[in-house]
């Protein structure tokens, strides 16, 4: 008797194992996507990034008799990156003419809360400020007080390797999401997080070429694997989690949610050993301005950089970087996110970008040593990391620039006259109008982190105490 296989029953046995199989494995896999859910529904609806201590100079205060000539005006307008313009339309600007200065101020947050962008007029006479004017209904009205928004000096955080500047989507202006969108993922409002269609056009693309040429990634994509992920490993089983947490991305979270998150995620560059996260701090590091501020050539550039910003650096690979940015451009005007005219005019344009790489965190060391020490000795919200922190100092920063400047120069001339070498000091200047320190300098050179002869040098006094001793008694 021969012991013969039933085929059928062979078969019928495969069958049943590989349903089994695929049960499993579809229950494993729910209970895994479950999982995925929870996970990232907590990331996404807790704090995304850590939010630093934002800290300000004083903001300028102008009123009718103040000791002010036009061009301490100008150049405050000049260090917080206001533009010279003929005519003053947009916030950013400012124009001169003799003994009137006009500047449109940009919107800023301040202890009261939001203050709302403003053009300005300032008149002038024997260095002082006679009249202070806003402009509304059509006319120029008369106001006791107006301010200039304060100059940032610092951002600190405790995350060293990532800063971002956080912004809402609504601050976004809308031909620039249309631009990111044309660019990265023209269905970006038609698929579920993930577009197969994309996916094989890349794969195929990749299979022709014999290496990687096209990417097949969504925008969810691109922020589950930046944002949630944080993993750059290239293997199929990341690939698959993030394909799944993009699904959940999408179903979970609205579109504007989405691109609010990449726009504040997006990583385009490194500082030292900072990197350049999101495009509203890109802005700033790369052309000194504010995103909304921006031209369209200028934010094709920094999406230009998306694909590979070591690769498209401006600073390092610039015609690379202008070949890519005029793509973009083409991108847009085949998109209709500009017109014919706007293109040519804009593929004219320069790429000029403002080098700051190396630059530390603060403007001005000395004067941040003093903050810091302060902030130390206070007791800070426990929630500041969330919800961000805004620190206003009395700093003068045109005052504090012109004591580094003239401090410098003082201490080579004492070394020359007198045959001297190592000869430093230090600057301290009070504000009798709130008792704030104005400005502070600790070193000869300027940008020294290092001993802070303001803060922590001891010295006998002397007789210099005696004048103050003397008019108590008196």
């Amino acid at each position: 008797m021969s012991n013969q296989v039933d085929p059928n029953q062979v078969l019928k046995t495969w069958f049943y194992r590989s349903v089994k199989l695929m049960v499993f494995v579809a229950i494993i896999t729910t209970f895994y996507l479950i999982y995925l859910d929870a996970w990232v529904q907590q990331k996404m609806s807790g704090p995304k990034w850590q939010t630093p201590i934002k800290v300000y100079a004083r903001p300028l205060q102008l009123y009718p008799h103040l000791y002010l000539n036009p061009q301490e005006l100008i150049s405050e307008l000049k260090l917080l990156n206001y533009r010279k313009s003929t005519s003053v339309r947009e916030p950013g600007q400012y124009k001169q003419n003799d003994e009137m200065v006009t500047f449109y101020r940009r919107e800023f947050v301040y202890v009261d809360g939001a203050v709302l962008p403003q053009k300005v007029r300032v008149s002038f006479e024997n260095n002082r400020v006679t009249d202070v004017e806003t402009y509304s209904q059509n006319q120029w009205n008369q106001e006791a007080i107006s301010m200039l928004e304060p100059l940032l000096i610092s951002r600190e955080s405790d995350d060293n390797n990532e800063h971002r500047e956080i912004i809402n989507l609504a601050t976004v202006p809308e031909w620039m999401i249309d631009t990111l969108i044309t660019v990265e993922d023209k269905n970006f409002y038609h698929h579920n997080g993930i577009s197969p269609f994309a996916i094989a056009r890349a794969l195929l693309a990749n299979i022709r070429a014999g290496r990687k040429v096209q990417g097949g990634s969504t925008l969810t994509q691109q922020l589950a694997k930046n944002l949630l992920l944080n993993d750059s490993r290239k293997s199929y089983i990341r690939k698959i989690k993030e394909a799944f947490i993009a699904l959940i991305l999408d179903y979970r979270f609205s579109k504007d949610a989405i691109l609010e998150a990449y726009f504040n995620e997006i990583y385009l560059g490194q500082n030292g050993n900072n990197g350049v996260h999101g495009f509203a701090l890109a802005s700033k590091f790369y052309f000194d301005k504010p995103l909304a501020e921006l031209e369209r050539h200028e934010f094709a550039l920094l999406v230009a950089m998306v694909k590979g910003p070591s690769y498209y650096n401006p600073l390092r690979q610039q015609k690379r970087a202008l070949a890519r940015r005029d793509l973009v451009l083409q991108l847009m005007v085949s998109d209709n996110v500009i017109d014919n005219k706007e293109y040519e005019y804009f593929i004219q344009q320069p790429m000029q970008v403002v080098n700051k790489v190396g630059q530390g965190k603060s403007r001005f060391p000395s004067y941040m040593q003093l903050v810091m020490r302060e902030l130390k000795a206070l007791q800070l919200p426990e929630q500041h990391e969330a919800n961000g922190l805004l620190v206003f100092t009395g700093l003068d920063p045109v005052l504090q620039k012109n004591y580094e400047k003239l401090f410098n120069r003082s201490i080579k001339q004492l070394e020359k006259q007198h045959k001297l070498q190592d000869i430093n000091g230090a600057v301290i200047s009070l504000s009798l109008d709130n008792a704030s320190i104005s400005a502070l300098v600790g070193d000869k050179h300027a940008n020294s982190f290092g001993f802070n002869r303001a803060l922590d040098a001891n010295r006998n006094i002397g007789s210099l105490i005696k004048p103050a001793v003397y008019l108590t008694a008196l």
